[in-house]
């Protein structure tokens, strides 16, 4: 419970999405950003993230994504 008061609202979010994203194969680098990681399991510039985080579609494009790739691999 501390740790989750130390990280706060933005912090949880941050870790939520790292492990959203390992948990479907995308491991950030060493010297990769979130973000980079981010864009990267998305298929998009970073650039493109910025502009999906600005207008608040970045969780469901994420969750979109990830759907494409799970359908795509039970058809395979």
């Amino acid at each position: 419970m501390e740790e989750l008061e130390r990280l706060g609202p933005a912090g949880l979010w941050l870790e939520t999405a790292r492990g959203y994203l390992r948990d479907h194969g995308f491991v950030q680098g060493g010297n990769e950003s979130l973000a980079q990681t981010m864009a990267r399991a998305l298929g998009i510039s970073t650039h493109e993230l910025r502009v999906f985080i600005a207008e608040g579609r970045i969780g469901l494009a994420l969750l979109e994504r990830l759907r494409e790739q799970r359908i795509a691999a039970y058809t395979c």
